[in-house]
């Protein structure tokens, strides 16, 4: 008897540990900013899909899936571009970016208008 309520036991067990939720991975996506990526002339209207800390897809609006319940930021009439200069914003790379009020390209000091900052796929506090 003490066998078989033992047995019984480790089977709860094992069921209830398969029945726990798996950890949700937080997905952020930037809507609607123009992307400057450090390769590509400038897209306007892009989304930008982080995930784990880095960049999971980048692409133009019309043809890159913005993910279900993913936290969104309207980046419309902002620009996007790698907190580190030099780095490039594409599909595995550090999700290290800035939310600029004007475009970098057109002037370097513009690089000093951030609007928000994001560090290892997290928005730093202002």
């Amino acid at each position: 008897m003490n066998m078989l309520l033992l047995r019984f036991a480790a089977a709860l067990a094992l069921l209830l540990a398969a029945c726990v939720e798996p950890p949700v991975v937080e997905t952020k996506v930037i809507v609607g900013g123009t992307l400057i990526d450090g390769v590509n002339a400038p897209l306007p209207h892009s989304v930008i899909v982080i995930r784990e800390g880095r960049i999971a897809a980048a692409g133009p609006q019309q043809s890159t899936p913005i993910p279900a319940g993913s936290e969104k930021t309207d980046g419309s009439g902002k620009y996007v571009a790698a907190a580190n200069r030099g780095m490039r914003i594409e599909p595995g790379a550090p999700a290290d970016l800035l939310l600029l009020s004007a475009n970098p390209l057109e002037r370097p000091e513009n690089y000093e208008k951030i609007e928000r900052r994001m560090i290892a796929g997290k928005w730093l506090d202002k």
